[in-house]
């Protein structure tokens, strides 16, 4: 019976924290030269009733054609979110200068808790080719993982 009852403090403890974001579905040379953001939003709630303290948010990418950027939340409260501010992230522009033609690449962010438990999002992120424009009106793509 106290197996059952740590598994499910266990699975509790995953619950409480929700990963909320925001990110390009496109990205090119320009997108490297102008400075685009590739993440709009990044917001983490805790949604436990003790706070969460010494979170770690990652972005990366595969084919790595964003530099991985890290971000440390000191502490979220009970019931709180916190929204992170500072999200640029370095594309790799000599990358996206050489490609003659569209790519599909994965945006990997995750987030990891203080015990160690750890859950990621990936996302399809298209690389188009130097001379492909996404347009205006490229979809942004909205995703919320719960931990």
């Amino acid at each position: 019976m106290p197996q059952d009852q740590d598994r499910a403090a266990g699975v509790e403890a995953e619950r409480r924290v929700v990963f909320k974001a925001t990110c390009a579905a496109t990205v090119n040379f320009a997108s490297a030269q102008n400075d685009v953001a590739v993440l709009h939003s990044l917001v983490v709630e805790n949604r436990g009733d003790r706070p969460l303290d010494n979170l770690e948010v990652v972005a990366r990418a595969h084919p790595p054609v964003l530099a991985e950027t890290r971000w440390t939340i000191d502490r979220i409260a009970a019931g709180s979110e916190v929204a992170l501010r500072d999200l640029a992230t370095r594309l790799d522009i000599e990358r996206l200068a050489r490609l003659d033609e569209a790519e599909v690449c994965e945006l990997v962010l995750s987030v990891t808790t203080e015990d160690g438990h750890t859950e990621e999002q990936r996302h399809r992120l298209e690389l188009l080719a130097r001379d492909e424009w996404g347009g205006v009106n490229c979809p942004i793509r909205v995703v919320q993982v719960d931990c």
